[in-house]
């Protein structure tokens, strides 16, 4: 869970009970259009968090071109050619 210190903002909540968080909010947190959010409640607290794809956690460490197919399929088919290289000789 990210915390943001951008000061005490006001949201309304509408008739199918939703909220908009804010833009800024949005930014700082890398939360984009149908990305998916993890609500929770806490002692009478509603916490939401961004959950991000396997694939976005690790991007950047497997060398190739850009996957246009079920990435977190494709990651766990590369751990796994690299766990049997390495490591199951």
């Amino acid at each position: 869970m990210w915390e943001i210190n951008v000061g005490n903002v006001r949201a309304k909540v509408d008739n199918k009970g939703r909220i908009t968080i804010p833009a800024e909010f949005r930014e700082k947190l890398g939360i984009r259009e149908g990305m998916e959010i993890d609500v929770r409640l806490e002692n009478g607290v509603i916490i939401l968090s961004p959950i991000k794809n396997v694939a976005e956690k690790y991007a950047g460490i497997f060398k190739g071109p850009k996957i246009e197919e079920d990435v977190d399929k494709v990651f766990y088919e590369e751990v796994e050619k690299m766990v049997k290289k390495h490591y199951l000789r």
